[in-house]
């Protein structure tokens, strides 16, 4: 048998999530299996809009809560305690990979033989929504 396969195996070792409704993998699962709805109407205050800027339209988001009940700041290496903080994604992200990392048990690979994954499905924050507006 011959494998179409254009790429090199990959092998997942490790996983991290903060997403609406789970601050886990486990619970992202139970999200999925329980067909659980966790995205509704956000509000355009939370966006950094005047309700006459939103009136045309409705926004729509998945909101991520509970973070700072798991959260813990003394995980985060010194040099990126500011990320974390200047926008609720960046300490996302960290919280995300460093779950990642403990999930693995640190394994031991080869240099060059690893690398990381790491996807932001852009939640609006307020910072975000302040950014865009300074820049678009």
């Amino acid at each position: 048998m011959t494998s179409d396969c254009r790429f090199e195996p990959v092998a997942i070792v490790g996983q991290g999530c903060v997403l609406p409704g789970a601050m886990s993998p486990a619970e992202l699962g139970d999200v999925v299996f329980d067909k659980r709805i966790v995205y509704g109407p956000v509000p355009a205050s939370r966006l950094g809009l005047s309700e006459a800027d939103a009136s045309a339209r409705n926004y729509v988001s998945g909101t991520v809560r509970g973070f700072d009940d798991v959260f813990d700041a003394a995980r985060i290496p010194d040099d990126l305690v500011g990320a974390a903080r200047l926008d609720p994604v960046c300490g996302w992200s960290l919280h995300a990979a460093l779950e990642a990392w403990k999930d693995a048990r640190k394994p031991k690979v080869r240099k060059g033989r690893s690398g990381v994954f790491v996807a932001n499905l852009s939640y609006p924050s307020a910072a975000h929504a302040d950014y865009a507006a300074r820049h678009w």
